[in-house]
């Protein structure tokens, strides 16, 4: 219980256009399987495919992150700049 923070920005003018980041301790950190991407800073990422979001999930600086993009405008965001996010924390 509490063991995350999930911040969410909904476009004002485009409501399915939905960015999310959960952010959550590495010792409650959830286990994902999907296809894997390196950071610049040479940690390991995966990119997933769920229900309503598509997420790119990493570690750094013992903190499991989850970018994600609603799927209704999935098609713009691709995993690619997922990564790119990721690469900026």
């Amino acid at each position: 219980m509490n063991d995350s923070l999930e911040i969410r920005f909904v476009n004002k003018d485009i409501r399915e256009n939905i960015f999310k980041i959960d952010i959550r301790s590495l010792k409650n950190k959830l286990e994902f399987e999907g296809e894997k991407y390196t950071l610049q800073d040479g940690n390991k990422g995966i990119y997933i495919e769920h229900q309503l979001f598509s997420f790119f999930v990493f570690e750094k600086n013992n903190l499991q992150y989850m970018v994600g993009i609603h799927k209704k405008v999935a098609n713009s965001a691709t995993p690619e700049i997922l990564v790119e996010i990721a690469n900026s924390i």
